[in-house]
Parts: structure tokens; C-alpha cells; sequence
């Protein structure tokens, strides 16, 4: 959709802006609060035996980060128009996806942590948390890599005197189906089928 979609009163554009905008805010105020008020608990009871707690505080980081990108979608779905430039536009729209992801992975680490410990307990007892520190930094730099393809799909051509972003960005079309598929076949399997299997395994068990 154009810029030029946007000045005119399409009632489908009008009621499509309002409930992103309501959506949003509805989300915002609880997420934050609630983001915030974990993550205050977590490092505040760091020192507790918590085996998972560095996962948990990583959890709340991925979840913040997202949140705190919403009043600028709210703005822009309210006012129409995107005034923030394209790095902070395609900053939001990767930060989406990299909570997205990075929740999923750091949900799948605290199962299987929990798993492994309730199946080997005298291991857990000399598990040190600099290996969660370890697990979670390579998490981040995992996802982070492969949430990048998200904005540079989105932002090939979004120019920074661009007044739309988000949902309205032009994405860049592949030719190859093959490669479509392969691309999506591997991010529904690797961020949601696969972690799925494994939460529901470890919680069966």
C-alpha cells in the first residue's frame, strides 16, 4: 500500500489503522508493566539458586525490547505517517521478529534445562551459570542473524523521507518458489515446530 493510499478515507484503511492502534495499546501498558516488574524480581533475586533465572531475565530483555517499540507503531498508525526515518522504522520491524524468535528459543532453553536437571540432579548441582550466560549470548547472536533478512526484505526500497513502514512496506519478491518455500519451511521449523516438539516433550516427561 502507498503513501497515497493512506490520505484517503478508505473506510477498510481507517478501521485496519484504529484496531493496530488499539491492539497495540492494549498491549503496551500490561507488557510493560509486567516486563518491567520481571525483570526488576529476576535481577533483584539473581543471587537466588534459580538454575533457570538467566534464561527467565533474557525472556523479559526480548519481551521489553519489543514492547518498547510499540508507541511508535501506535503514533503511526494513529497519525498516518511515519516521521522517525527508515533506520528506526526497520529497527521496530526487526525487533518484532527478533522477540518473536529469541521468546521461542529462551522458552525451548528453560525446558530442556528443566528436563535435563530433573533427570540428572547430580549434574545440576555443578552446572554453573556462566554456562547459561554462554547458551543465551549465542541465542542472541543466533536469532539476531536470522531474524536480519526480515528488514531487508521489507526495506529495499523504503527511502528515509519514507512516510509509511510496517504492515504498508513494499516486500521484495522471489522468484524462485523453491527458495520461498525452502525460506519459510525453515522458519516455521526451526522457530515454531521444532520448539514446540521439545517444550511438549520435556513437559510430557
Amino acid at each position: 500500500m502507498m503513501h497515497s493510499n493512506w490520505t484517503c478515507s478508505d473506510p477498510n484503511v481507517t478501521y485496519k489503522s484504529t484496531l493496530y492502534a488499539a491492539t497495540y495499546t492494549i498491549i503496551f501498558i500490561p507488557g510493560l508493566l509486567a516486563n518491567s516488574a520481571a525483570l526488576w524480581v529476576l535481577c533483584r533475586f539473581i543471587s537466588k539458586k534459580n538454575k533457570a533465572i538467566i534464561f527467565m531475565i533474557n525472556l523479559a530483555v526480548a519481551d521489553l525490547a519489543h514492547v518498547l517499540s510499540l508507541p511508535l507503531r501506535i503514533y503511526y498508525y494513529i497519525n498516518r505517517t511515519w516521521p522517525f526515518g527508515r533506520f528506526l522504522c526497520l529497527l521496530c520491524f526487526y525487533l518484532k521478529y527478533l522477540n518473536m524468535y529469541a521468546s521461542i528459543c529462551f522458552l525451548t532453553c528453560i525446558s530442556i534445562q528443566r528436563y535435563f536437571f530433573l533427570y540428572q540432579p547430580f549434574k545440576a548441582k555443578n552446572w554453573k551459570r556462566r554456562y547459561d550466560i554462554a547458551i543465551s549470548a549465542a541465542v542472541w547472536l543466533f536469532v539476531g542473524a536470522a531474524c536480519s533478512p526480515f528488514p531487508i526484505m521489507r526495506g529495499f526500497r523504503l527511502q528515509n523521507n519514507s512516510k509509511t513502514c510496517f504492515a504498508d512496506l513494499e516486500a521484495r519478491q522471489i522468484e524462485s518458489k523453491v527458495a520461498t518455500v525452502a525460506m519459510t519451511g525453515t522458519a516455521e521449523l526451526f522457530g515454531f515446530i521444532g520448539p514446540l516438539i521439545v517444550i511438549v516433550f520435556c513437559t510430557w516427561e
